[in-house]
């Protein structure tokens, strides 16, 4: 999976594709390319849903056509997970779980009560998909992108990772609630060391969050 870029607009051509946006709402859109074949993603998605609600169990409250009950054409049953989301039993699950992610982070990061979202496949190429999403602040809304895109990758590969992902959003809330970019505010705040602080604000910029700049301890 790719993220190849993330643009800024109203898109007001949506309200009709979704009823539940906001006409006035700021939105990102984000486009993904899929980089493995049908069978892989199929294969790996009920791992990628397992985990996803273990990250972030609120997802279980998100409200897509109310979920998907039934899994037509699907050779295994993934309906104990209690899925809010709707399966169509193609890829397109797969980055479409990846816009509730990034929902869920952008919800938990911004403070934001609501947020709506829609995932579209393309026509040609087959594999490029856009997510739109409802925001606030679009800066944070193009972070949880990022960090949904790297956090579905990661689970995808199977592969463990030396990062966090409660860590990357207590730091990325505190630094929203509070604007401190200061290291050593930080640290203290967090009662992290200083080590670890600076090692997540270093992934915080990976991950295109709007810092300024990123300090070390002088």
């Amino acid at each position: 999976m790719k993220l190849l870029k993330i643009v800024e607009g109203n898109f007001e051509e949506l309200n009709k594709l979704n009823t539940n946006f906001k006409k006035e709402t700021q939105r990102i859109r984000a486009t993904i390319d899929t980089v493995h074949d049908k069978h892989f993603y199929l294969h790996k998605f009920p791992d990628l849903l397992f985990e996803t609600l273990q990250l972030f169990p609120n997802i279980r409250h998100h409200h897509c056509h109310q979920g998907e009950q039934g899994y037509s054409g699907r050779d295994f049953d993934i309906s104990h997970l209690g899925a809010p989301i709707q399966i169509v039993g193609d890829v397109i699950d797969t980055v479409h779980l990846v816009e509730h992610i990034a929902i869920e982070i952008q919800c938990q990061v911004g403070e934001l009560d609501e947020c709506s979202g829609l995932t579209c496949n393309y026509w040609e190429p087959e594999n490029r998909f856009d997510v739109f999403i409802e925001c606030r602040n679009p800066a944070i809304a193009s972070f949880s992108c990022n960090f949904a895109v790297l956090l579905a990758k990661e689970i995808l590969k199977g592969n463990g990772h030396d990062w966090c992902v409660d860590d990357i959003l207590d730091i990325a809330k505190i630094i929203e609630k509070t604007n401190e970019f200061s290291l050593h505010t930080l640290a203290r705040i967090l009662n992290w060391s200083k080590k670890k602080t600076l090692k997540n604000m270093q992934l915080l910029e990976q991950l295109s969050y709007p810092l300024p700049w990123l300090r070390s301890a002088a």
